[in-house]
Protein backbone atom coordinates (compact mmCIF):
# COMPACT_ATOMS: atom_id res chain seq x y z
CA UNK A 1 0.00 0.00 0.00
CA UNK A 2 3.04 2.49 0.53
CA UNK A 3 4.47 2.12 -2.74
CA UNK A 4 3.66 0.99 -5.83
CA UNK A 5 5.28 -1.60 -8.23
CA UNK A 6 8.09 0.76 -9.90
CA UNK A 7 9.59 1.81 -6.45
CA UNK A 8 9.73 -1.76 -5.23
CA UNK A 9 11.55 -2.56 -8.59
CA UNK A 10 13.75 0.29 -8.37
CA UNK A 11 14.67 -0.54 -4.72
CA UNK A 12 15.55 -4.48 -5.71
CA UNK A 13 17.83 -2.89 -8.41
CA UNK A 14 19.43 -0.50 -6.44
CA UNK A 15 19.92 -3.13 -3.40
CA UNK A 16 22.12 -5.43 -5.72
CA UNK A 17 24.44 -2.56 -6.65
CA UNK A 18 24.74 -1.11 -2.78
CA UNK A 19 25.76 -4.30 -1.56
CA UNK A 20 28.70 -4.69 -4.42
CA UNK A 21 29.50 -1.13 -3.63
CA UNK A 22 29.86 -2.13 0.07
CA UNK A 23 32.36 -4.72 -0.69
CA UNK A 24 34.24 -3.17 -3.13
CA UNK A 25 34.78 -0.30 -0.71
CA UNK A 26 37.90 -0.16 0.92
CA UNK A 27 37.44 0.50 4.79
CA UNK A 28 38.49 4.23 4.99
CA UNK A 29 36.05 4.41 1.96
CA UNK A 30 33.18 6.93 1.72
CA UNK A 31 29.86 5.95 -0.20
CA UNK A 32 27.11 9.42 -1.47
CA UNK A 33 23.96 8.79 -2.92
CA UNK A 34 22.66 11.25 -4.24
CA UNK A 35 18.25 11.42 -5.07
CA UNK A 36 15.50 13.22 -4.51
CA UNK A 37 12.03 13.40 -2.93
CA UNK A 38 10.75 10.43 -5.46
CA UNK A 39 12.56 8.00 -3.16
CA UNK A 40 14.50 9.48 -0.44
CA UNK A 41 13.02 7.79 2.52
CA UNK A 42 13.40 4.66 0.86
CA UNK A 43 16.64 4.92 0.13
CA UNK A 44 17.77 5.70 3.63
CA UNK A 45 16.40 2.62 4.99
CA UNK A 46 18.08 0.54 2.38
CA UNK A 47 21.16 2.15 3.40
CA UNK A 48 21.08 1.67 6.98
CA UNK A 49 20.69 -2.00 5.96
CA UNK A 50 23.19 -2.48 3.95
CA UNK A 51 26.07 0.14 5.66
CA UNK A 52 24.71 -0.25 9.01
CA UNK A 53 22.78 2.75 11.00
CA UNK A 54 25.76 3.51 12.89
CA UNK A 55 27.94 4.13 9.42
CA UNK A 56 25.27 6.93 8.73
CA UNK A 57 27.26 10.37 8.83
CA UNK A 58 25.44 12.96 7.30
CA UNK A 59 22.14 13.83 5.59
CA UNK A 60 23.12 16.68 2.92
CA UNK A 61 20.55 19.01 1.92
CA UNK A 62 21.51 20.26 -1.80
CA UNK A 63 19.72 23.78 -2.16
CA UNK A 64 19.83 25.39 -5.40
CA UNK A 65 17.63 27.77 -6.95
CA UNK A 66 15.44 28.79 -10.35
CA UNK A 67 12.00 30.24 -11.18
CA UNK A 68 9.07 28.27 -10.21
CA UNK A 69 5.19 28.38 -11.07
CA UNK A 70 4.03 26.25 -8.29
CA UNK A 71 1.07 27.74 -6.92
CA UNK A 72 -0.47 24.82 -5.00
CA UNK A 73 2.90 23.75 -3.02
CA UNK A 74 6.21 24.96 -2.20
CA UNK A 75 8.60 25.31 -5.25
CA UNK A 76 10.81 21.79 -4.95
CA UNK A 77 14.34 23.23 -4.87
CA UNK A 78 16.51 20.90 -3.21
CA UNK A 79 17.50 17.16 -3.47
CA UNK A 80 19.23 14.87 -1.18
CA UNK A 81 22.81 13.16 -0.26
CA UNK A 82 23.36 10.72 2.03
CA UNK A 83 27.07 10.51 3.34
CA UNK A 84 27.71 6.80 4.99
CA UNK A 85 31.25 5.21 5.87
CA UNK A 86 32.33 1.61 5.07
CA UNK A 87 33.31 1.87 9.09
CA UNK A 88 34.71 3.62 12.47
CA UNK A 89 37.31 5.23 10.54
CA UNK A 90 36.68 7.88 7.20
CA UNK A 91 38.38 10.09 5.34
CA UNK A 92 37.11 13.94 5.77
CA UNK A 93 39.77 16.29 4.62
CA UNK A 94 38.11 19.51 6.23
CA UNK A 95 40.81 21.90 5.41
CA UNK A 96 40.13 21.48 1.59
CA UNK A 97 36.22 22.22 1.80
CA UNK A 98 36.00 25.68 3.78
CA UNK A 99 33.82 27.99 2.44
CA UNK A 100 34.29 32.12 2.96
CA UNK A 101 31.62 33.12 5.67
CA UNK A 102 28.67 34.86 4.53
CA UNK A 103 29.75 37.79 6.74
CA UNK A 104 33.29 38.91 8.68
CA UNK A 105 33.09 37.75 12.18
CA UNK A 106 31.93 40.33 14.59
CA UNK A 107 33.04 41.05 18.12
CA UNK A 108 29.88 39.33 19.55
CA UNK A 109 29.85 35.79 20.55
CA UNK A 110 33.28 36.30 22.40
CA UNK A 111 34.65 38.46 24.48
CA UNK A 112 37.69 39.81 22.00
CA UNK A 113 40.70 41.16 23.80
CA UNK A 114 42.93 44.06 22.20
CA UNK A 115 44.79 42.71 19.37
CA UNK A 116 42.35 40.27 18.59
CA UNK A 117 41.35 42.03 15.31
CA UNK A 118 44.29 39.76 13.71
CA UNK A 119 42.71 36.93 14.56
CA UNK A 120 39.57 37.20 13.65
CA UNK A 121 40.24 38.76 10.03
CA UNK A 122 42.47 35.04 9.84
CA UNK A 123 39.82 33.00 10.95
CA UNK A 124 37.25 34.89 8.16
CA UNK A 125 39.93 34.11 5.56
CA UNK A 126 40.15 30.79 6.72
CA UNK A 127 36.64 30.11 6.16
CA UNK A 128 34.39 27.60 7.76
CA UNK A 129 33.17 23.86 6.94
CA UNK A 130 29.94 23.77 4.89
CA UNK A 131 26.96 22.87 6.88
CA UNK A 132 25.05 20.06 5.61
CA UNK A 133 22.91 22.41 3.36
CA UNK A 134 25.01 22.91 0.50
CA UNK A 135 24.25 25.92 -1.92
CA UNK A 136 25.81 24.74 -5.28
CA UNK A 137 23.60 26.52 -8.42
CA UNK A 138 21.97 24.23 -10.57
CA UNK A 139 23.33 24.11 -13.94
CA UNK A 140 21.06 26.74 -16.26
CA UNK A 141 20.42 25.65 -19.67
CA UNK A 142 22.87 28.20 -21.16
CA UNK A 143 26.09 26.80 -19.28
CA UNK A 144 28.79 25.61 -21.11
CA UNK A 145 29.08 22.26 -18.83
CA UNK A 146 25.47 21.43 -20.51
CA UNK A 147 25.39 18.14 -21.94
CA UNK A 148 22.24 17.51 -22.54
CA UNK A 149 22.11 14.21 -20.14
CA UNK A 150 19.15 13.64 -17.84
CA UNK A 151 19.51 15.06 -14.77
CA UNK A 152 23.06 16.34 -15.13
CA UNK A 153 24.30 17.58 -11.82
CA UNK A 154 26.95 20.55 -11.38
CA UNK A 155 31.18 19.53 -11.45
CA UNK A 156 31.04 21.76 -8.33
CA UNK A 157 28.88 19.31 -6.44
CA UNK A 158 31.62 16.02 -6.88
CA UNK A 159 34.62 18.28 -6.40
CA UNK A 160 33.30 19.03 -2.87
CA UNK A 161 32.22 15.57 -2.07
CA UNK A 162 35.71 14.16 -3.52
CA UNK A 163 37.75 16.76 -1.68
CA UNK A 164 36.71 15.98 1.17
CA UNK A 165 36.26 11.89 1.39
CA UNK A 166 39.20 11.13 -0.98
CA UNK A 167 42.70 11.58 -1.11
CA UNK A 168 45.09 12.56 -3.83
CA UNK A 169 45.71 9.55 -5.48
CA UNK A 170 42.39 7.60 -4.12
CA UNK A 171 39.89 6.10 -6.62
CA UNK A 172 36.58 7.63 -7.45
CA UNK A 173 33.65 5.36 -8.46
CA UNK A 174 30.79 6.66 -10.35
CA UNK A 175 28.56 3.09 -11.19
CA UNK A 176 25.76 6.41 -12.57
CA UNK A 177 28.34 7.98 -14.66
CA UNK A 178 26.32 9.58 -17.54
CA UNK A 179 26.93 13.16 -17.58
CA UNK A 180 30.93 12.45 -16.72
CA UNK A 181 30.49 15.15 -13.61
CA UNK A 182 32.42 12.72 -10.97
CA UNK A 183 35.04 11.91 -13.54
CA UNK A 184 35.93 15.49 -14.64
CA UNK A 185 35.89 16.89 -11.05
CA UNK A 186 38.43 13.87 -9.77
CA UNK A 187 40.73 14.40 -13.20
CA UNK A 188 41.08 17.50 -11.91
CA UNK A 189 41.60 16.78 -8.68
CA UNK A 190 44.16 14.44 -8.96
CA UNK A 191 42.60 11.78 -7.94
CA UNK A 192 42.30 8.36 -9.88
CA UNK A 193 38.32 7.08 -11.07
CA UNK A 194 36.09 4.72 -12.78
CA UNK A 195 33.25 4.94 -14.50
CA UNK A 196 30.44 3.42 -15.82
CA UNK A 197 27.16 3.69 -17.10
CA UNK A 198 24.13 1.05 -18.99
CA UNK A 199 23.44 3.85 -21.51
CA UNK A 200 26.12 3.99 -24.05
CA UNK A 201 25.10 7.16 -25.25
CA UNK A 202 27.21 8.20 -21.99
CA UNK A 203 30.89 7.57 -24.06
CA UNK A 204 29.88 10.56 -26.43
CA UNK A 205 29.16 12.82 -23.14
CA UNK A 206 32.78 11.78 -22.05
CA UNK A 207 34.33 12.28 -25.35
CA UNK A 208 32.77 15.79 -25.65
CA UNK A 209 33.20 17.02 -22.09
CA UNK A 210 37.18 15.41 -21.94
CA UNK A 211 38.07 17.26 -25.27
CA UNK A 212 37.06 21.11 -23.83
CA UNK A 213 40.51 21.48 -23.10
CA UNK A 214 42.58 22.82 -20.29
CA UNK A 215 44.38 19.99 -18.51
CA UNK A 216 41.99 17.06 -19.61
CA UNK A 217 43.45 14.37 -21.40
CA UNK A 218 41.95 13.25 -24.41
CA UNK A 219 40.24 9.56 -23.78
CA UNK A 220 40.17 6.40 -25.99
CA UNK A 221 38.36 3.05 -26.29
CA UNK A 222 40.52 0.11 -25.95
CA UNK A 223 39.44 -3.31 -26.91
CA UNK A 224 38.68 -4.98 -23.61
CA UNK A 225 40.40 -8.29 -25.05
CA UNK A 226 43.93 -7.36 -26.90
CA UNK A 227 43.78 -3.81 -24.97
CA UNK A 228 44.50 -2.10 -27.96
CA UNK A 229 42.80 1.04 -29.03
CA UNK A 230 39.37 1.32 -31.09
CA UNK A 231 39.96 3.55 -34.18
CA UNK A 232 37.50 5.66 -35.35
CA UNK A 233 34.79 7.66 -33.43
CA UNK A 234 32.83 5.04 -31.90
CA UNK A 235 33.92 2.08 -29.20
CA UNK A 236 32.70 -1.09 -29.97
CA UNK A 237 29.88 -1.88 -27.00
CA UNK A 238 28.24 -4.92 -25.57
CA UNK A 239 24.88 -4.91 -24.22
CA UNK A 240 23.54 -7.76 -21.81
CA UNK A 241 19.79 -8.52 -22.62
CA UNK A 242 17.67 -7.92 -18.91
CA UNK A 243 17.59 -11.92 -18.64
CA UNK A 244 21.23 -11.76 -17.69
CA UNK A 245 23.45 -11.21 -14.60
CA UNK A 246 27.23 -10.48 -14.33
CA UNK A 247 29.46 -13.03 -13.38
CA UNK A 248 29.57 -14.07 -9.69
CA UNK A 249 32.66 -12.24 -7.85
CA UNK A 250 32.58 -14.18 -4.68
CA UNK A 251 33.32 -17.81 -5.86
CA UNK A 252 31.05 -20.33 -4.71
CA UNK A 253 28.72 -22.81 -7.04
CA UNK A 254 25.64 -21.19 -6.40
CA UNK A 255 23.24 -21.19 -9.02
CA UNK A 256 22.64 -17.53 -10.60
CA UNK A 257 19.05 -17.34 -11.88
CA UNK A 258 17.59 -14.21 -13.55
CA UNK A 259 16.24 -11.31 -11.94
CA UNK A 260 12.68 -10.37 -12.64
CA UNK A 261 11.74 -7.55 -10.69
CA UNK A 262 7.96 -8.14 -11.56
CA UNK A 263 7.03 -11.71 -12.52
CA UNK A 264 3.20 -10.90 -13.34
CA UNK A 265 5.09 -9.14 -16.51
CA UNK A 266 5.88 -12.48 -17.59
CA UNK A 267 3.45 -14.58 -16.56
CA UNK A 268 1.79 -14.92 -20.22
CA UNK A 269 3.35 -14.74 -23.82
CA UNK A 270 3.34 -11.72 -25.12
CA UNK A 271 -0.11 -11.06 -27.67
CA UNK A 272 0.63 -9.70 -31.01
CA UNK A 273 -0.93 -6.28 -31.56
CA UNK A 274 -3.89 -7.21 -33.93
CA UNK A 275 -3.77 -4.90 -37.45
CA UNK A 276 -6.64 -3.00 -37.14
CA UNK A 277 -5.34 -1.96 -33.36
CA UNK A 278 -1.55 -0.80 -34.94
CA UNK A 279 -0.69 3.12 -35.50
CA UNK A 280 -2.24 4.28 -38.94
CA UNK A 281 1.00 6.54 -39.18
CA UNK A 282 4.70 6.16 -38.79
CA UNK A 283 6.41 7.67 -35.81
CA UNK A 284 8.60 9.93 -37.75
CA UNK A 285 4.90 11.06 -39.70
CA UNK A 286 3.10 11.42 -36.40
CA UNK A 287 6.31 14.04 -35.11
CA UNK A 288 6.10 15.90 -38.51
CA UNK A 289 2.35 16.24 -38.31
CA UNK A 290 2.57 17.79 -34.15
CA UNK A 291 5.50 20.05 -34.93
CA UNK A 292 2.80 21.47 -37.66
CA UNK A 293 0.90 22.05 -35.04
CA UNK A 294 2.93 23.76 -32.76
CA UNK A 295 5.01 25.66 -35.42
CA UNK A 296 8.06 23.68 -34.99
CA UNK A 297 8.02 23.98 -31.02
CA UNK A 298 9.05 20.95 -28.34
CA UNK A 299 6.25 21.03 -25.85
CA UNK A 300 7.76 21.12 -22.92
CA UNK A 301 10.46 23.98 -23.28
CA UNK A 302 9.67 25.72 -26.65
CA UNK A 303 13.09 23.74 -28.01
CA UNK A 304 13.07 25.21 -32.41
CA UNK A 305 15.48 23.05 -34.57
CA UNK A 306 15.74 23.57 -38.07
CA UNK A 307 18.43 22.51 -40.99
CA UNK A 308 20.84 24.71 -43.47
CA UNK A 309 17.70 24.50 -45.56
CA UNK A 310 15.49 26.50 -43.34
CA UNK A 311 13.52 23.92 -42.83
CA UNK A 312 12.32 21.77 -39.40
CA UNK A 313 15.98 19.21 -38.38
CA UNK A 314 13.45 16.02 -37.42
CA UNK A 315 16.26 14.13 -35.96
CA UNK A 316 16.82 16.39 -33.53
CA UNK A 317 13.45 16.41 -31.56
CA UNK A 318 12.21 12.62 -29.93
CA UNK A 319 8.43 11.66 -29.87
CA UNK A 320 7.00 10.55 -26.78
CA UNK A 321 3.92 9.39 -24.85
CA UNK A 322 1.64 11.82 -23.35
CA UNK A 323 0.60 9.33 -20.99
CA UNK A 324 3.32 6.68 -20.34
CA UNK A 325 2.80 3.27 -22.46
CA UNK A 326 3.32 1.61 -18.80
CA UNK A 327 0.18 2.92 -17.72
CA UNK A 328 -2.19 2.24 -20.20
CA UNK A 329 -1.61 5.14 -22.69
CA UNK A 330 -1.99 4.85 -26.15
CA UNK A 331 0.17 4.23 -29.04
CA UNK A 332 -1.12 6.67 -31.44
CA UNK A 333 -1.24 10.14 -32.16
CA UNK A 334 -3.53 11.04 -29.77
CA UNK A 335 -1.29 10.18 -27.21
CA UNK A 336 2.20 11.44 -28.55
CA UNK A 337 4.08 15.37 -28.49
CA UNK A 338 7.20 16.29 -29.40
CA UNK A 339 9.82 16.80 -27.11
CA UNK A 340 13.56 17.75 -27.08
CA UNK A 341 15.95 15.10 -25.85
CA UNK A 342 16.99 16.66 -22.88
CA UNK A 343 13.36 16.70 -21.45
CA UNK A 344 12.14 13.47 -23.37
CA UNK A 345 14.96 11.61 -21.53
CA UNK A 346 13.98 13.31 -17.95
CA UNK A 347 10.52 12.38 -18.56
CA UNK A 348 10.84 8.45 -19.59
CA UNK A 349 13.62 8.49 -16.35
CA UNK A 350 11.37 9.29 -13.88
CA UNK A 351 8.44 7.65 -15.79
CA UNK A 352 5.83 10.99 -15.70
CA UNK A 353 2.92 12.53 -17.95
CA UNK A 354 3.47 14.86 -20.09
CA UNK A 355 1.90 17.30 -17.39
CA UNK A 356 3.71 16.09 -14.45
CA UNK A 357 7.03 16.71 -16.63
CA UNK A 358 5.48 20.45 -17.29
CA UNK A 359 5.22 20.80 -13.84
CA UNK A 360 8.89 19.87 -13.10
CA UNK A 361 10.75 21.73 -15.72
CA UNK A 362 8.18 24.74 -14.89
CA UNK A 363 10.08 24.40 -11.51
CA UNK A 364 13.18 24.51 -12.87
CA UNK A 365 12.96 27.21 -15.43
CA UNK A 366 14.30 25.90 -18.14
CA UNK A 367 11.93 27.01 -21.05
CA UNK A 368 14.21 28.00 -23.95
CA UNK A 369 14.94 31.86 -24.70
CA UNK A 370 11.56 33.83 -24.95
CA UNK A 371 9.18 31.32 -24.67
CA UNK A 372 6.70 30.90 -21.63
CA UNK A 373 4.07 28.14 -20.43
CA UNK A 374 1.82 30.38 -22.25
CA UNK A 375 3.38 29.31 -25.35
CA UNK A 376 3.40 26.08 -25.29
CA UNK A 377 0.35 23.91 -26.85
CA UNK A 378 -2.68 23.30 -24.81
CA UNK A 379 -3.37 19.74 -24.17
CA UNK A 380 -7.18 19.57 -25.25
CA UNK A 381 -6.23 21.38 -28.21
CA UNK A 382 -3.39 18.99 -29.19
CA UNK A 383 -5.86 16.44 -28.63
CA UNK A 384 -8.71 17.40 -30.75
CA UNK A 385 -5.86 18.27 -33.65
CA UNK A 386 -4.68 14.89 -33.48
CA UNK A 387 -8.10 13.29 -33.35
CA UNK A 388 -8.94 14.98 -36.69
CA UNK A 389 -5.41 13.75 -37.91
CA UNK A 390 -6.16 10.32 -36.98
CA UNK A 391 -9.70 9.87 -38.25
CA UNK A 392 -8.24 11.45 -41.22
CA UNK A 393 -5.79 9.12 -42.02
CA UNK A 394 -8.05 6.01 -40.99
CA UNK A 395 -10.63 7.45 -44.07
CA UNK A 396 -7.83 7.47 -46.39
CA UNK A 397 -6.18 3.80 -45.63
CA UNK A 398 -9.47 2.20 -44.78
CA UNK A 399 -12.45 4.23 -46.89
CA UNK A 400 -14.26 4.57 -44.82
CA UNK A 401 -15.40 7.16 -41.69
CA UNK A 402 -13.39 5.97 -38.13
CA UNK A 403 -16.12 4.39 -35.79
CA UNK A 404 -18.30 2.70 -38.11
Amino acid sequence: EIHGDSIAAYLAFMAIRLFELHRILKPTGSLYLHCDHTASSYLRQLLDGVFGKDNFRNEIVWCYSSQSQATRWYPKKHDTLFWYSKGDEWVFNAGDIRIPYSKPLARHGKTWKSGDDAEREALTARGKIPEDWWDIPMLNSMAKERTGYPNQKPVALAERIIKASANPGDVALDCFAGCAYTALAAEKLGRRWTACDINPRAWTVFKRQFSKGGDLPKLTCNDETTGQQVMGSEPTVTLHGPAELPRRTTGGGVEVKPLRTDNRRHAEPKRQRPAWDKPLLESKEMLSLLLQFSNGRAWRCGFYSENADGGLALGNYELDHIIPKSVGGEDDIVNRAPLCPEHNGLKSDKNITLQELRTLVAERGEFKPGITSLALPRLDAAYAYALQVRREAYQRKYGKPLGL
